[in-house]
């Protein structure tokens, strides 16, 4: 069994069959593994992050491998009591764009509505996804990337990584090095990880996503900007070349 997570890039959104032709299912099926793919489209790295943690420390039978692709920064999960249920609820953009000036979302970007979010919660959830600094979601992403990557080493499991595209990433990556301050309680410079560090521990967040990869190959992209079948068998044949790397060969009887 080989475990994926993601967001649409990873679950095959735009894909006429997803279950069939998305890459994970076509690295399975190549190298005789069961498939076992908890992605969503519209996830976020907190979502990507939580589940991911919750699957692997829960499940009794441990995946041969993990393959994750992370999301973009600027997304958030929320927590909301609907229908008498709590729900965990992911915010994503209907239009973003980036204010270098403040390096949160510009006054005119907002997020995506959603049945189950009233007005008010709509509101709260849109202010705070706005007010938030992008200095903040990249630092809490990569906390997410190497807990992650600390726990699959205590298990035991590969890990693959990589991105939806790295563009959120590289934009930001330089915010890494500024001086920071811990305010909890009067204002102290606070050690943070560096972009040098950062890169040696997670060097894939320099390389080009599956976004870019289709970008750079010129692999056709659906109407809603997602990959198709080309890029997805493109994608398989690259992350089963990876997982070889890592010991992971086509499973005999």
């Amino acid at each position: 069994m080989i475990y994926f997570n993601g967001c649409s890039f990873m679950y095959g959104f735009e894909l006429k069959n997803a279950n069939k032709s998305r890459f994970s299912r076509l690295i399975c099926n190549e190298l005789q593994h069961d498939e076992w793919n908890t992605s969503k489209p519209g996830a976020s790295n907190d979502r990507i992050w939580r589940t991911t943690m919750s699957d692997l420390t829960l499940v009794k039978q441990k995946p041969k491998a993990v393959v994750i692709m992370w999301s973009g920064i600027n997304r958030s999960e929320f927590v909301v009591n609907v229908r008498n249920k709590w729900l965990w609820k992911n915010g994503t953009w209907k239009s973003y764009k980036l204010d270098k000036n403040t390096m949160c979302a510009s006054k005119d970007s907002h997020m995506s509505g959603n049945i189950d979010v009233n007005d008010t919660h709509y509101n709260i959830m849109n202010n705070y996804m706005k007010s938030k600094p992008s200095v903040h979601s990249l630092r809490y992403t990569i906390a997410s990337m190497l807990s992650v990557k600390a726990l699959c080493k205590s298990l035991n499991i590969p890990l693959l990584n990589y991105t939806f595209s790295r563009t959120q990433y590289v934009d930001n990556l330089d915010t890494l090095d500024w001086l920071m301050y811990d305010s909890t309680n009067g204002d102290e410079p606070t050690p943070d990880i560096s972009k040098r560090e950062v890169l040696e521990e997670l060097p894939f967040i320099e390389e080009p996503g599956f976004y870019d990869y289709c970008k750079l190959n010129n692999f056709p992209i659906g109407e809603k900007d997602h990959p198709l079948e080309g890029a997805h068998i493109w994608m398989a044949n690259k992350i089963i070349k990876d997982l070889k790397k890592h010991g992971i060969h086509r499973k005999t009887n």
